[in-house]
């Protein structure tokens, strides 16, 4: 390998001019004239794809002077690091052809002098590869080997007593001692022999795990953990019917300090109107099955199943399901003693593994995790009969899922449930209904009383089937069939026409004849509930009258909303930020569609007239607000029949992008929790579109995966990214990114359950 051979080309000269001019200095300057000069993109990427195998070589060229002249361990860390990934067995074959090519040249101190560099080079490599492939265990017990004397060893152990204490720990050293070969030198056997009797003194025990003793008699109520002040085990069956010892996924802790914080009750509006009726049939299917679907127009029991007691609540789109278990759960309350567990899902909730903060958010009633190892933790999100253990011991909960899709999905949060609690969950799916082993209750339009009642809660005026003068309302409701969401957002249209009957009347009129107008299917072509025929066309038709009234402004925000995640939570802040607006300018925009019913407002905001809004104050908290799926799916519609999908597409992608960035950077990723379904949609539009925002996203989302036991989402993410990058044939940054975030999420995957850790690992 000659310089001459291995010399990197130069770059043409008019290359190297354009460059120049450009103010090209380092290499941020470069990616940015790279950005804004496509032409110029072009040039740099033929030189690069023409001298390929030229530029290779003279990479490592580089490399291996910097080998030959590293004359220190330290110097050959720096040196390793350096080392782009991926290039460190290709550089160690190199250094074995060069001791090669000197030993043929009977060059002895030379190739001596390289192959001491290459030995200790690939020590340092081995090193760091165990250590990111090794779970926190594994460390430890390495670690507590590889210390120098007794002292420093017995030291490691009374920092790492989390990881050291346990049986398993000692399972492990005494495996390696066992498969110890007589190549190691003397002195290496004797210290793990050494280790292994010290680590048994350490901790007190011998070879093998002791039998927990009986449990003491105690009066036993079915499936109650009633032994507080003791220790527990935890993620047992043992833990079913109480213990005396501390075992949590067989790792040792001295205590879990128990109480019981009983949730807070879900908010309701001030002006939810009562559905007394099928309230009644809610409570009548709970106390004959224990369980019930909210659903159509009957009642349906079904045969007594093992999980918790379910009453299933099914209807369309927009008839109030979630209102009415709002209600349900805030009027029931009183006769579930240990609180109720109110949890939104929605129809981005299709994975088991995204039960896992909602596994953790429960345990954490149970238990005080202040102080508790991370890993400790952990394990409540991933074992729902670790939470099921702590929640027996406060049974008597009345438990909501509201907007379940995806039976499969829910399926550990109903086995972390206590054998007293009962379960309402709403859906639109018949198939979920049908299969969910529980009473069913079926919700269609407002009965003519209800109806009647959101009139004078929206308009403060109740007509009056007596007089002829009021004919058009009664019209208006049955052509809308009382259809809960189609009337709120009906009257909320009359509410904005004026305050007078004359002129409320008047819009009624226009509302009527716009129910006229023709099909509407091109609008909800992408509706996320399925069919469109599965909402009236007269609902869909208010709907679009309702945003056809709205000013130019508050058309663009409400179409916007269709590029946000479906039935999820967003801020007034982040909603700023994809229009492109003050914060103030985007709430009176909220306000004024609230107003309209077309978007659900925070309990935390008054009703206001639209105009002449106060700021917020500068200490007040921004609320969630959200958008019914119906609305959504018709703001997308919209959307896309203005051309506008990609750009609000990608400002919503980049807005939560730069907002998850932020709170990582600030060290509070956690807060970001209720952002996630808005960041996994942004996630899918840019791993589509832009895959370095989608890389971005990824990066800054790590620590709220890892945080809240998403780390199998977390893969998934990295393995769609890696394969995008090799499907669409990137730069090799961009690959190299792809391939960087695949690998920091090998050993953490490969420490989940259920995963083969020897395949992730290879």
């Amino acid at each position: 390998m000659t310089d001459e051979s291995s010399a990197a080309p130069e770059l043409p000269a008019a290359l190297q001019k354009k460059l120049a001019a450009a103010g090209v200095t380092d290499e941020a300057g470069l990616r940015a004239a790279l950005e804004a000069d496509p032409e110029l993109a072009a040039e740099f990427a033929e030189f690069f794809q023409t001298h390929e195998e030229a530029l290779q070589a003279a990479s490592m060229l580089n490399l291996l002077t910097a080998f030959a002249r590293a004359d220190s361990e330290e110097a050959l860390v720096d040196l390793w690091r350096s080392v782009p990934a991926g290039a460190e067995e290709p550089l160690m074959q190199a250094v074995e052809e060069l001791i090669g090519q000197a030993e043929q040249a009977d060059e002895t101190e030379t190739a001596a002098a390289l192959r001491t560099r290459l030995d200790a080079f690939r020590q340092v490599h081995e090193r760091a590869q165990v250590g990111n492939q090794l779970l926190p265990m594994d460390r430890a017990v390495m670690a507590f080997i590889q210390a120098p004397d007794e002292a420093t060893a017995e030291a490691i152990f009374n920092q790492q007593r989390t990881f050291l204490q346990p049986y398993r720990a000692q399972e492990i050293l005494d495996v390696l001692v066992a498969e110890l070969t007589t190549e190691l030198p003397a002195e290496m056997q004797a210290r793990f022999q050494e280790r292994q009797a010290l680590l048994r003194r350490l901790r007190g025990a011998a070879p093998q795990p002791e039998e927990p003793p009986p449990p003491r008699p105690t009066q036993h109520i079915a499936g109650d953990l009633h032994q507080a002040g003791r220790d527990q085990y935890i993620n047992s069956a043992h833990a079913e019917a109480g213990g005396t010892a501390t075992v949590i996924n067989n790792t040792f802790i001295q205590s879990l300090e128990r109480r019981w914080t009983p949730p807070a009750l879900p908010t309701r509006s001030g002006d939810t109107v009562r559905r007394a009726g099928k309230l009644e049939e809610i409570r009548q299917v709970l106390a004959q099955r224990g369980a019930a679907a909210v659903t159509g127009e009957s009642v349906k029991l079904a045969p007594s199943v093992q999980l918790a007691p379910t009453v299933g609540v099914r209807g369309m789109a927009g008839v109030g399901k979630t209102v009415l278990a709002r209600e349900a759960a805030n009027e029931l309350a009183a006769d579930y003693s240990d609180g109720v567990l109110w949890q939104e899902i929605g129809p981005e909730f299709i994975s088991p593994e995204q039960a896992r903060p909602i596994l953790r958010e429960w345990a954490g009633y149970a238990v005080n995790f202040s102080g508790l190892e991370e890993n400790l933790q952990q394990i409540f999100q991933s074992q729902p009969n670790a939470v099921r253990a702590l929640l027996n011991e406060h049974p008597r909960l009345l438990v909501v899922l509201d907007n379940v899709w995806n039976l499969a999905a829910i399926r550990p949060l109903r086995d972390a449930l206590p054998s007293g609690a009962h379960l309402i969950i709403t859906t639109r799916s018949r198939e979920v209904a049908r299969t969910l082993g529980g009473g069913e209750v079926q919700v269609g339009g407002l009965t003519q009383a209800e109806a009647l009642a959101l009139c004078r809660a929206r308009l403060g005026w109740e007509p009056d089937a007596r007089k002829g003068e009021d004919a058009w309302l009664f019209t208006l409701l049955e052509k809308l069939e009382r259809h809960a969401l189609g009337l709120s957002v009906a009257l909320g249209a009359l509410r904005r026409a004026g305050e007078s009957l004359g002129e409320w009347r008047a819009e009624a009129e226009r509302l009527l004849a716009a129910m006229e107008q023709g099909d509407l299917r091109d609008l909800y072509e992408g509706h996320i509930y399925g069919d469109p025929d599965a909402v009236e066309q007269n609902v869909q038709r208010v709907l679009l009258f309702s945003y056809q009234a709205l000013r130019a402004e508050e058309q663009r925000v409400f179409r916007s909303l269709g590029a946000f995640a479906p039935d999820a939570p967003f801020t007034q802040a982040m909603a700023a930020q994809v229009w492109g607006n003050e914060p103030d300018a985007a709430r009176r925009s909220l306000r004024i569609l609230a107003d309209g019913e077309l978007v659900q407002r925070p309990v935390t905001e008054e009703t206001p007239d639209g105009e002449g809004i106060p700021p917020a104050p500068p200490s007040a908290p921004d609320p969630a607000w959200r958008q019914h799926g119906l609305l959504r799916s018709l703001a997308l519609g919209l959307l896309r029949r203005a051309g506008e999908t990609d750009q609000t597409a990608a400002a919503h992608a980049r807005a939560y992008a730069q907002a998850m960035q932020a709170a990582e950077d600030e060290q509070r990723y956690y807060q970001m929790l209720p952002a996630l379904p808005q960041l996994d949609h942004a996630f899918d539009w840019a791993l589509a579109n832009d895959l370095s925002l989608a890389l971005n996203v990824a990066a800054n989302c790590a620590n709220l995966h890892k945080q809240f036991g998403l780390v199998r989402q977390a893969g998934i993410w990295s393995e769609k990214l890696l394969a995008a990058a090799q499907a669409r044939r990137e730069d090799a940054a961009t690959l190299a990114r792809a391939w960087g975030h695949r690998a920091t999420l090998l050993s953490a995957i490969a420490a989940l359950p259920d995963e083969d850790r020897g395949e992730r690992l290879l």
